[in-house]
């Protein structure tokens, strides 16, 4: 019987795709758990709200900051029991539990360790999470969980439950095990890109996805508006390129210096793993890659290597096979991480002065922060990156082209990280040069430059900037809150066309909602504050252009932030928005530098419209034709081109729907780059057998041209030019055969790579599932399940589950991905012995993942069904000695592979 009133229903028709979750809760409930995704503005809040209703127990309710705490509440009177005042069985302070109890993360940490909410040490982790430092005691936990199983709570709600790290999800794990209550989990952003005990641990409190809602399908239903993501590209300073220069110079000089270090030769030419390889095998294989740093290291000093490496590695001493690479930045990077860090017997106990010099110097020079080593893209170039002035002209233009665009209808939102009070003058004329990004040289960059008069605010925690024309209005909206505090507003001293208003912790949720109205009604058209602020559970549908002037990268908050201005506007049915990342380019490297790989990192994180001519719906950068090879000029074209695409809005609505059209679902599905994509570009077999037999064909053919017509040529030319011209022409011969050599051993050595993933795939795949289901790890039956495998004209395979629930298909992209990449640290690796293009013998080695791992039986089944669906296989256990030595092998030839980021496995999003 459930413990709330009929009369609490909600007053509006459901939505398609929330009445779905609603009519399967039953069943998604079977194991107490329901764990769904949605985008923000897909109503997640009014569908947790109703299985409140419908499982009918005291619940209580965790949000990740006290705005989403406020809103939950503010829904449930509004939409459900409809009316203005609080009722009495809903409470705020989890000391003192209702019916409902609202409470934040933090505020359930704070109680359960008998402090206040707030009191705490905090740093950042991770770019963007926020994770106590101080211990927890748990010591009022037990009064906690008393006091909640007295109120008869058996229901637990977690908004946004990605916020949970460390201790905050140690005391809600405690929690819940004391209690064992039903599980409702709602997120828009699943931490997808946290380590696999993060995962596990997200898993563990919220259960298996049950249902995701996308954003193709909310576009489609007109729950999301259409929008698109451009990137503007920017380049350091003259100031700032000097400094990025003169880091890499010395980090070059630093670098040929450790070379030659003495005190680092004896040390590394002394290791245990260099002088008895043999008797450190356990050693090595836990840590392959410094000794793979060690053996490059000793090379490059011309220092003898022991046969005894050859012989552990499998490779016959002297053998040209084994290619050992040039010691290069990475290579030193693993090598000094656990001279300096890692190991702490050989190392700390001879060489621990030696070591303490090392450290100290490379960390004056900004190559070692904290635990970090970087020559190449250290800390103090990446610090100049985010924090360039040229972001600042970047912003300047784009608020002025999408101003020029929308004029007065223009709802601009500005996210940066810092607000940066250092910028505020209190002269007559702010003079300071704007020397760093944040809120504040934001505002003053574009007040100084505001010749079309554009109304600019700033929104912060501690600091609001309105126009003097929204002064009055804002005066009006502040009264009604009947907040006793005086208003503390009064005019720039610089500039009396604005006016500034120091915020107090007991009016900056006023000061948020105010601020917020002004915004929606016009009287502020640019608004610019923090992502911390308002990146994640502030709403104001009216936005429809966004400025991400954040360096963030992760999953979770570049998510969050563009959720703010995807959301529909009630009030202009047909908005559109611009969503603009902004990146400064690192000329100095090829890539384009670390906020080119952040850039890269965050487009991975969701799906969008594709800008070129195959269209669709997808994720990553590719989607918006981001150059590959990133120089001055066609940085230049692709801002060309962004502001172009920009400007065309009314384009959005038709081209969202088309390519919606186009597929039924988004895919989660597994992609394997062809190496060379361009050269697959001409290639048309389907299969890659195929293609590599007609690049052979097509290579011999040329061989026997080259051979026919040298051979004519030459003798016509020995006949002319006597002895000297058989030299000549025996010289050309040779110099075509190479190139000719070349080509084939190029082409048969990408063929031995990636043969049987490409060709074998779709086996792989099934054998993978028959093991999971008979394992019982996924429970939909077998015969509803299918792999299916393709290839795009770059030669790429791709690779996902038709069937099954969202968690099975998650799961299985997951575990293909563990079977073909590099072979890391698995408990069992499948070893398949085949004949490459009949020629000669190949070895591959592919890891069991680490689910069917962890037991012999699911292990052995798997590669019983790898040799009914695949082929021949060896089952090698890696914990033994000869399990060891195998897996070496197969790591060495791993490391030996250095993929980018183009060609490597990777997890891709598509509509289809």
């Amino acid at each position: 019987m459930s413990v709330f009133s009929a009369n609490i229903k909600f007053r509006y028709p459901w939505r398609s795709y929330q009445q779905r979750v609603l009519d399967e809760l039953s069943s998604h409930m079977d194991d107490s758990h329901l764990h769904v995704i949605a985008p923000p503005g897909s109503g997640k809040t009014v569908l947790g709200l109703e299985v409140i209703l419908r499982l009918g127990q005291p619940t209580l309710i965790l949000a990740p900051t006290l705005a989403i705490r406020n809103q939950w509440i503010q829904r449930f009177t509004e939409l459900f029991v409809q009316q203005q005042e609080l009722p009495d069985y809903i409470s705020k302070d989890i000391r003192h539990p209702k019916r409902i109890t609202v409470v934040t993360y933090q505020g359930l940490h704070a109680a359960c360790n008998d402090r206040k909410e707030g009191n705490f040490t905090l740093d950042y982790v991770d770019e963007t999470d926020i994770v106590e430092k101080t211990h927890s005691n748990f010591l009022n936990l037990p009064k906690i969980i008393s006091g909640l199983q007295g109120q008869g709570v058996q229901t637990f709600i977690l908004d946004e439950a990605h916020h949970l790290k460390n201790e905050w999800w140690q005391t809600l794990d405690r929690l819940k095990k004391a209690i064992n209550p039903k599980m409702v989990g709602l997120t828009a952003t699943p931490p997808y890109d946290v380590s696999g005990t993060e995962w596990s641990r997200y898993l563990d409190l919220n259960g298996p996805i049950d249902a995701e809602i996308t954003v193709p399908e909310l576009i489609q239903q007109g729950d999301l508006c259409p929008h698109q993501d451009y990137v503007y590209c920017c380049q350091p300073s003259a100031e700032e390129l000097q400094l990025i220069r003169s880091y890499r110079t010395k980090a070059v000089e630093i670098f040929e210096e450790i070379k030659n270090d003495e005190s680092l030769i004896r040390a590394i030419s002394t290791h245990p793993s260099i002088v008895d390889p043999l008797g450190n095998e356990f050693k090595i294989h836990e840590n392959l890659a410094f000794y793979s740093a060690c053996l490059i290291f000793l090379r490059s000093r011309s220092i003898e290597i022991s046969p005894l490496h050859f012989e552990l590695l499998g490779i016959p001493h002297r053998d040209d096979s084994l290619q050992l690479p040039d010691l290069d930045f990475s290579w030193m990077e693993e090598l000094l991480r656990n001279y300096l860090f890692e190991d702490k017997g050989h190392f700390k106990d001879e060489f621990e002065e030696e070591r303490t010099l090392m450290l100290n110097r490379l960390r004056r020079l900004g190559i070692v922060e904290r635990r970090s080593i970087k020559f190449e893209q250290g800390a103090k170039i990446l610090q100049h990156l985010h924090a360039s002035v040229s972001k600042l002209t970047a912003i300047e233009q784009i608020s002025n082209f999408e101003f020029g665009i929308m004029g007065g209808s223009l709802r601009q939102v500005i996210l940066t990280d810092f607000v940066r009070k250092e910028y505020l003058a209190n002269t007559p004329e702010n003079t300071i040069p704007l020397r760093k990004i944040g809120v504040l040289p934001i505002f003053e960059q574009l007040r100084r430059n505001n010749g079309n008069q554009k109304k600019i605010g700033v929104l912060s925690g501690t600091i609001v900037i309105v126009p003097q024309t929204a002064v009055d209005s804002l005066e009006k909206a502040y009264s009604p809150f009947g907040h006793s505090e005086a208003l503390n507003i009064k005019p720039l001293v610089f500039d009396t066309s604005y006016y500034i208003i120091q915020v107090t912790d007991q009016s900056r949720d006023w000061m948020v909602a105010i601020v917020t109205r002004l915004f929606e009604a016009g009287e502020i058209e640019i608004l610019i504050g923090t992502k911390a602020l308002l990146g994640e559970g502030w709403d104001a549908p009216a936005i429809n252009s966004l400025i991400l002037a954040s360096v963030v990268g992760s999953f979770v908050s570049s998510n969050q932030m563009r959720g703010r201005a995807i959301r529909t506007n009630l009030n202009v049915p047909d908005k559109t928005s611009n969503i603009w990342h902004i990146a400064c380019v690192d000329s100095t490297v090829v890539d384009g530098g670390q906020e080119i790989a952040l850039l890269r990192r965050r487009f991975r994180n969701f799906v969008g419209l594709v800008e070129d001519e195959r269209g669709g719906i997808e994720n990553g950068l590719s989607r918006i034709s981001f150059p590959t090879e990133v120089n001055e000029e066609n940085i230049t074209q692709f801002n060309g081109r962004s502001f172009v695409l920009a400007g065309q809005r009314s384009r959005l609505p038709n081209k969202w729907q088309a390519a919606i059209a186009e597929g039924t679902q988004l895919l989660e599905e597994i992609k394997l780059p062809f190496v060379e994509p361009d050269a697959y570009q001409g290639m048309k077999a389907a299969e890659m057998k195929r293609t590599i037999g007609n690049m052979t064909a097509s290579l011999g053919s040329a061989v026997v041209f080259y051979l026919e017509w040298s051979t004519q040529i030459s003798m016509k030319l020995m006949k002319w030019l006597g002895a000297p011209g058989g030299t000549l022409m025996l010289g050309m011969f040779g110099v075509g055969t190479v190139f000719f050599s070349a080509r084939a051993i190029k082409t048969f050595r990408y063929y031995a790579k990636y043969r049987d993933v490409t060709k074998d795939i779709y086996e792989i795949g099934n054998a993978l599932i028959k093991t999971l289901c008979k394992s019982r790890i996924f429970t939909t039956s077998l015969k509803d399940l299918r792999v299916l495998t393709y290839a795009d004209r770059q030669g790429a395979v791709f690779c996902h589950l038709d069937g099954g629930t969202t968690y099975e298909k998650s799961l299985f992209v997951q575990m293909i991905q563990e079977v073909v990449e590099p072979i890391n640290s698995p408990r069992y690796i499948i070893v398949r012995k085949s004949l490459a293009l009949k020629v000669l013998r190949q070895y591959d080695y592919h890891a069991v993942p680490e689910m069917l791992g962890k037991r012999a039986a699911l292990a052995n089944d798997f590669a019983n069904f790898w040799r009914e669906e695949v082929g021949s296989c060896q089952l090698i256990f890696t914990k033994n000695m000869e399990g060891r030595k195998l897996l070496i092998r197969s790591k060495v030839a791993a490391l030996a592979n250095h993929f980018s980021e183009d060609t490597t496995v990777q997890h891709v999003n598509i509509w289809r």
